[in-house]
């Protein structure tokens, strides 16, 4: 069960639904990777303007701050996946 007030969601991908939580840890990993602070990262995502690599680096640690134990590559694969199902749609 989720709870917003930690941070806590749960989010499908890939046609399972994993817990994730926005913890600190997560907060310093996505500054670090995108070599911007949270504000500037989550204005960019918002405005459609952070690469795949940044945005899958945004997500990564959100997850594994819910407990899951993602390997980068699986998780590139299932992203890959989503986003070549859902672009052939169009």
């Amino acid at each position: 069960m989720e709870n917003p007030k930690r941070g806590e969601m749960e989010l499908s991908l890939g046609g399972k639904t994993y817990k994730a939580r926005v913890t600190l840890d997560a907060i310093i990993k996505i500054e670090t990777s995108c070599g911007l602070g949270i504000v500037k990262v989550l204005s960019r995502l918002t405005e459609g303007e952070l690469t795949t690599s940044q945005v899958c680096s945004t997500i990564l640690p959100v997850f594994r701050g819910g407990g899951n134990d993602f390997r980068v590559l699986f998780f590139l694969e299932i992203v890959f996946f989503f986003v070549f199902s859902f672009s052939s749609r169009s």
